[in-house]
């Protein structure tokens, strides 16, 4: 004798399957197709080179030119500003920004590692603490690059 959908013990499970696949495809969220990922420009402290990468990474990381420099990875975040529009012509560098070890592990694990920060131009130049004196000192020096009544903006790779 065929089965009949009018029969309790095969109906209810075909219906409890369709509400799962329709649960499924309601509330399991695809692959976006619009998401674009947040991009940093980073800079190859080897060759002076800049290059982008996605943002979960946390500098220093390794660089096109494949060499380690002063015994780390080459890759560090280059922070561009302008007072005007973020072409290349009109944008500048306000900073170079890694983490040091232990500032390093910590944003690795998640954490809110204090960064460092130096000039590009300073390559013999010791890496400071944002948050310390002498980086807030060279952050406003950054920040105050612009003409009075234009506003810096920082720049990201579209």
């Amino acid at each position: 004798m065929p089965a009949r959908l009018n029969d309790p013990k095969i109906a209810i499970p075909i219906i409890l399957v369709a509400i799962g696949l329709s649960a499924y495809f309601i509330f399991v969220p695809e692959e976006d197709p619009t998401h674009v990922p947040h991009l940093h420009y980073y800079y190859d402290l080897n060759t002076g080179e800049e290059f982008v990468v996605e943002s979960e990474t946390v500098p220093p990381i390794e660089a096109p030119s494949g060499k380690p420099y002063n015994g780390k990875p080459a890759g560090v975040q280059v922070m561009y500003y302008s007072c005007g529009k973020c072409t290349k012509e009109e944008r500048f560098i306000g900073f170079l920004s890694t983490f040091n070890d232990e500032q390093r592990a910590i944003a690795l694990k998640g954490g809110l590692g204090m960064r460092s920060i130096r000039l590009p131009e300073d390559e013999d130049g010791e890496w400071v603490l944002i948050e310390s004196p002498e980086g807030r000192e060279l952050y406003k020096k950054v920040m105050a690059k612009c003409p009075p009544g234009k506003r810096i903006i920082v720049c990201t790779p579209r």
